[in-house]
């Protein structure tokens, strides 16, 4: 196999575990179930865990109801990398992985690949690798959905909670815990305004009453310095997807196309693997080659507008140096009830049935516009899908 020509047994182990490492730091070790409890002074409600809308099918809602509601932040709008990644007694680091959070006011877009991703080229499906190309394509990771400020977001320190709607590693298992955390900003932020970096420190604390892990965040040029223009879709049909863009940056989740929302259970009723990882490494195992596939089929990327959405970054490798968009994939846009381009009656109605009233049509399908921030208008939407906007 061309995997065992080009890497070493110790390079292929340390690769097989990055996602259980990745999982070992944000739980110190397995210990954050312990540590995040009511008992312990940290008290959470179920809806605050971050699977729960989506497994009720109430993310379009609640998110609307949330920006409806002022629920936003333009404390950490921007497109971050991860220079560190700490807890317990382990790290991560930039030399480790890629990683692209790109975050609007109130979307985000997570994306992380491990830089011991092996090169496939030249396969170019799912279908071409060999298992151990699909059980090392399964550690890696992508999240898009919501971030959602405390209540007293103004306060000092600010605490976000994220809600998934998208999730590669959800195979149906939901994450005990929320995806909650505090926000500290860089010192430039204080005298400008923008933060150049922040870290996330864990919501519950230890036992010595601090954090169990911390994500260093850096803002990567070309974001806007998180006051340029942001944009946030998402797509009114099957499968779910989110596209933003944020400054120069764009990011892209689009769903599972062939699986459901939860894998198929054991006869006993229990969960028949907690992640992803061990969805396919067990389906590889038992010579199921078709479902591991199908449950790799999210998509993730990252790239640039400024250079004709080329992808830089994806889940899929292949997809890298292709366009995600073109100017003839944007068809026409609403906002505020004006129309820009081209629109159909039956486009607008799917929107609508979606519960969608901004809206811009991509490759025929209308997608929802869910934020807008520097863009005033349907024309100015268009401009910037077609890349004749200027950037900021």
């Amino acid at each position: 196999e061309l995997m065992r020509r080009t890497m070493a047994r110790p390079l292929v182990t340390a690769a097989l575990d990055w996602s259980r490492k990745q999982g070992r730091i944000l739980t110190a070790g397995g210990r954050a179930e312990d540590l995040y409890t009511a008992e312990r002074g940290f008290p959470f409600e179920p809806h605050e865990l971050p699977h729960h809308h989506l497994l009720h099918g109430t993310t379009h809602s609640q998110f609307r109801e949330w920006r409806a509601a002022g629920r936003v932040s333009a404390a950490v709008v921007g497109a971050w990398s991860r220079p560190l990644f700490t807890g317990g007694w382990e790290h991560t680091s930039d030399h480790d992985e890629r990683v692209y959070n790109i975050q609007t006011h109130s979307v985000f877009i997570d994306l992380r690949i491990p830089r011991s991703r092996p090169d496939v080229a030249p396969h170019d499906t799912l279908q071409s690798l060999s298992d151990l190309e699909l059980r090392l394509l399964a550690r890696q990771h992508v999240f898009a959905g919501y971030t959602l400020p405390g209540a007293g977001a103004e306060a000092e320190p600010l605490i976000c909670t994220r809600h998934h709607a998208i999730d590669w590693n959800f195979v149906g298992v939901m994450r005990p815990r929320p995806n909650k955390w505090r926000v500290e900003l860089g010192p430039r932020a204080a005298t400008s305004g923008r933060a150049e970096q922040w870290k996330e420190w864990s919501f519950a604390a230890d036992e010595h009453g601090q954090s169990y892990y911390m994500e260093r965040w850096a803002r990567i040029a070309g974001d806007g310095e998180g006051i340029g223009s942001t944009l946030a879709l998402r797509f009114c049909g099957l499968p779910d997807a989110f596209l933003l863009v944020v400054g120069d940056h764009f990011a892209y989740a689009t769903a599972r196309p062939e699986c459901p929302l939860v894998a198929e259970a054991h006869p006993d009723g229990t969960a028949s693997a907690p992640s992803l990882v061990d969805l396919v490494d067990a389906a590889i195992a038992r010579g199921d080659r078709d479902t591991a596939e199908k449950w790799l089929g999210l998509e993730g990327g990252h790239g640039l507008v400024s250079k004709d959405w080329e992808i830089d970054a994806s889940t899929h490798p292949w997809r890298e140096g292709r366009q995600r968009l073109t100017p003839n994939s944007i068809q026409g846009a609403i906002v505020d009830s004006q129309i820009a381009g081209d629109v159909t009656n039956d486009q607008h109605a799917m929107a609508l049935a979606r519960g969608a009233e901004d809206m811009v049509v991509i490759d025929g399908q209308p997608w929802e516009i869910m934020e807008r921030h520097g863009l005033a208008t349907s024309s100015d939407i268009l401009d910037l899908l077609r890349g004749q906007r200027q950037l900021c």
